[in-house]
């Protein structure tokens, strides 16, 4: 349809527009039929697929849309949905994190700018898998990683001088409060056997 009203000056340029609309197509594919069932649902007020059948997208061939309306009522796709449907009331909070269409790449970059430094694991966990404004995680099992996480950097480092302290005054300095920080290393080089 595009190529009858429009034409390439060379043919690199065809090939790179069909590679930019097949890398985006594969991208969206998922939650466009998605919406496409949506849509055709809210239209024919009904959720039998066969009723969908004469009501499919203009942009589609007819036989792939029928093909794909007796896929989706087919029992194979049923009992799939079943599936998902189940472990989704199973888990409520297993995939719910606060970062939203916030990426996570985002969530560090905004960090490491607030910190003057790259973040460490724990604060990038506790960005992202924390309510706004406390200190609560999201779910139970949110919980239960971090503190994995935090036992298990205690004990791979429990014969180091408090790395935790270290990284505090590291943190103080960092925000301003050299004071705080000087205190805090003379209170771990006093601490510190021998």
């Amino acid at each position: 349809m595009f190529m009858r009203n429009y034409r390439f000056t060379e043919h690199s340029g065809e090939l790179r527009a069909r590679s930019a609309w097949t890398t985006t197509a594969k991208v969206n594919f998922k939650h466009l039929m998605y919406n496409v069932r949506r849509n055709v649902e809210r239209v024919c007020a009904s959720t039998d697929n066969n009723q969908w059948k004469e009501h499919g997208p203009v942009w589609m061939r007819k036989e792939y849309w029928i093909e794909l309306c007796e896929i989706w009522g087919g029992e194979k796709w049923n009992e799939n949905s079943a599936k998902a449907k189940k472990n989704r009331a199973t888990h409520p909070k297993a995939n719910v994190h606060t970062s939203g269409s916030v990426s996570f790449a985002m969530h560090k970059a905004r960090l490491e700018a607030q910190l003057k430094r790259p973040p460490q694991f724990q604060a990038l966990f506790d960005e992202t898998h924390k309510k706004k404004g406390t200190d609560d995680y999201i779910s139970e099992n949110a919980r239960e990683v971090a503190e994995s996480y935090s036992r298990g950097m205690d004990e791979r480092y429990r014969d180091d001088v408090s790395i935790q302290s270290w990284i505090l005054t590291f943190e103080l300095q960092h925000l301003g409060h050299p004071r705080k920080a000087m205190c805090m290393v003379l209170d771990i080089a006093w601490a510190r056997p021998g």
